[in-house]
């Protein structure tokens, strides 16, 4: 069964906050309500820009879009991953996300993706997490992965 946290009243959990040029910004836990902000941030932000994704051409293809939606959708759903909001003259928004999935020992591998281009980032990917062993290297039942760090590029630089 697929890692999900308990998401409860002490979410979503603030991990740091500063200020600089009248804006303040905040990591904490993404909120529930903006998992569709981020994934919409990904596809725009990171495909292009992430080397593996970007010579795929994903960014570029219907069913490379479809794919990594439905792949960050489910991240995103996990309620691991953190945003940096920037609150500024009152309005606060989504600058980053970092998509961080939680791999289990009892994970059952499915293909589930449809395009050519998003299953050969993921098989990346899982050639990585096979080569590194985690489980028995660290000798645990899950971890805390990374499936993306993404900064809009409007906000580059500026926090």
């Amino acid at each position: 069964m697929p890692f999900k946290r308990v998401w409860d009243d002490s979410c979503p959990k603030i991990y740091e906050q500063w200020e600089k040029n009248g804006a303040k910004h905040t990591i904490q836990d993404l909120r529930p309500e903006d998992d569709e902000i981020a994934t919409e941030m990904f596809l725009e932000h990171f495909l292009p820009d992430e080397v593996m994704c970007n010579t795929n051409g994903i960014h570029k293809d219907a069913l490379g879009l479809e794919d990594a939606r439905l792949f960050w959708r489910t991240t995103m759903a996990e309620r691991m991953s953190v945003a940096c909001y920037r609150e500024l003259n009152g309005k606060k928004e989504i600058v980053g996300v970092n998509a961080c999935p939680v791999k289990c020992i009892d994970d059952v591998e499915k293909d589930i993706f449809k395009s050519d281009c998003f299953k050969q980032v993921i098989n990346g990917m899982v050639y990585g997490d096979k080569k590194a062993s985690p489980f028995r290297t660290l000798g645990v039942d899950k971890y805390l992965s990374g499936a993306g760090l993404m900064v809009r590029r409007d906000a580059r630089g500026r926090g």
